[in-house]
């Protein structure tokens, strides 16, 4: 196996958005060791892994960073576990990405932190930083065995990280019409209309405000700004389900527009 060179160390820290102190820190190492690193020392297998575990996952546009209180306090024990799960993470999905996809759609359930396949079930844990850890795997047709089922629980991590993406806090494009989508009595159709938001939480909120006043149809939120193009992450009936549960789960009221 050949070594990261320097070019590729600079262009990972660049892509990543990492300045030296900051990727010191998430690698665990002094700022002296990374300069040399930068300077042609032979890089260390486990920070190369790392360094493309964590671009693999930005590329997916998938959370890598510890969070905010681990990478302030310093918090090298928790910032070493975050960076060994964004490995497994990483590799589990390339797994999948190798065979040409998840072989069965698992159901995801964000909220009860659940995967489910007929009679098997993965659970998760939601990490601090927005991202996942998978938590217990039992099946109800047989007697339970990693091996055997090492795909589909890479499967399941799979669909796991779809889904959690719902929740990234990444800018995102409200879509919807606000009005019909045929010609109404005036003789005119509704606009659709595009709304920029920094997460898609801030977006759920104003299209759950917009459902109630009957002030629009056809919701979607999509990845990226109104002049960039993303994979949609929300669609209409997902949002209204999502009202529907913050309602009956006290999270909001039901307000007029």
């Amino acid at each position: 196996m050949t070594m990261m060179t320097v070019t590729e160390l600079q262009e990972h820290l660049s892509y990543l958005g990492l300045d030296q102190p900051e990727a010191a820190r998430l690698l665990s190492v002094t700022r002296r060791t990374l300069r040399r690193w930068l300077e042609g020392e032979e890089v260390p297998g486990p920070v190369e892994q790392a360094f493309k575990a964590w671009r693999r996952l930005h590329e997916r546009k998938l959370v890598w960073r510890p969070d905010t209180v681990a990478i302030i306090e310093d918090d090298q024990r928790q910032i070493a576990a975050n960076r060994n799960h964004t490995i497994e993470l990483s590799e589990a999905l390339q797994r999948v990405e190798a065979r040409g996809g998840p072989r069965m759609p698992w159901l995801v359930d964000r909220v009860s932190c659940r995967a489910i396949l007929g009679p098997m079930e993965v659970s998760f844990y939601k990490l601090a930083s927005g991202s996942f850890s998978l938590a217990n795997y039992r099946r109800r047709d047989a007697y339970p065995d990693v091996q055997r089922d090492r795909e589909l629980i890479d499967d399941a991590t799979f669909y796991i990280a779809k889904e959690m993406r719902k929740e990234a806090a990444i800018p995102v494009t409200l879509v919807y019409m606000d009005g019909p989508n045929f010609v109404g009595p005036d003789g005119k159709f509704g606009t659709m209309r595009h709304q920029e938001f920094p997460t898609a939480e801030a977006a759920i909120e104003r299209a759950c405000v917009l459902m109630d006043g009957s002030k629009g149809h056809s919701f979607a939120i999509r990845e990226g700004t109104t002049n960039s193009t993303g994979e949609f992450l929300w669609n209409d009936p997902e949002l209204r389900t999502e009202n529907d549960r913050r309602i009956k789960a006290g999270e909001r009221m039901r307000r007029p527009f």
